[in-house]
């Protein structure tokens, strides 16, 4: 009993987070990598109940390496993407293909503030395990987007 959980299942450890077992399912390939990371491939997916929202993309040839995401709707629920043909061959997206779209988020402790990377979302289409960090073509999608703390719903 409980084999095939152990034989797909890979432990890794992380000072922010602690030591994680990771499912070969949550793991997602970035061939091109992301902003800043270029050369990391593999990223695990974790969703921890003691930091809900967020959930956790950690590099799984750098362990060390967590970056907080959070899923559009949490941040900005209208927000539109137009992926380029590139972009979706890459994910190996069809045109009405679902997939998951998250920002990673930026905490400055000392301003108690954190925004959300709107210009550059991770793309992941999880029946391939595939990811990309796509640019969006939208103008007013900016990197630093304010998120909770204060009430910014706007008024339109």
């Amino acid at each position: 009993m409980g084999t095939h959980m152990e034989r797909e299942a890979t432990k890794i450890s992380n000072s922010q987070l602690g030591e994680l077992l990771v499912h070969e399912d949550s793991i997602i390939s970035f061939r091109e990598g992301i902003f800043g990371y270029e050369y990391l491939k593999h990223f695990a997916l974790v969703e921890l109940e003691e930091t809900e929202p967020f959930i956790w993309m950690i590099a799984i040839e750098e362990p060390e390496i967590s970056l907080p995401m959070l899923r559009y709707k949490t941040v900005f629920p209208e927000y539109e993407l137009n992926m380029s043909s590139t972009e979706r061959k890459i994910l190996k997206l069809g045109q009405g293909d679902a997939f998951h779209l998250f920002f990673i988020v930026t905490v400055n402790e000392e301003q108690e503030q954190i925004t959300a990377n709107l210009k550059g979302p991770i793309v992941i289409n999880l029946e391939e395990r595939l990811g990309a960090q796509v640019v969006a073509p939208n103008e007013e999608y900016v990197i630093h987007y304010p998120v909770g703390g204060t009430d910014h719903q706007t008024n339109e």
